[in-house]
């Protein structure tokens, strides 16, 4: 194989490299917004949800670092629970074990 042959093919595998990389990236931009829009939809109805338990002051921010989307997804959980609790109280049913 000849030495500019043997460039040319490095090059072509260098913008392959190149291209799959920006794909890469693009990618993971698209997903850390489908993130964000997730955990603001999910906050949104926390917010809601928490109107009902009446709970709003209850709920401290997550420690800083901590992944918003699973702390937010923990408090929708406990507000879930309080929910399921005060419904069951309201129908005379006893609670979920």
């Amino acid at each position: 194989m000849e030495p500019a042959q043997r460039e040319g093919e490095a090059h072509t595998q260098h913008q392959g490299v190149v291209y799959i990389n920006a794909t890469l990236q693009v990618s993971y931009l698209y997903f850390c917004l489908f993130l964000l829009q997730v955990t603001e939809e999910v906050q949104s109805i926390l917010k809601l949800l928490r109107q009902l338990t009446e709970s709003e002051s209850s709920s401290p921010e997550p420690p800083r670092g901590t992944n918003r989307l699973d702390a937010s997804l923990a408090q929708l959980q406990t507000v879930a629970c309080k929910l399921a609790l005060s419904h069951n109280k309201q129908v005379g049913q006893p609670p979920l074990r």
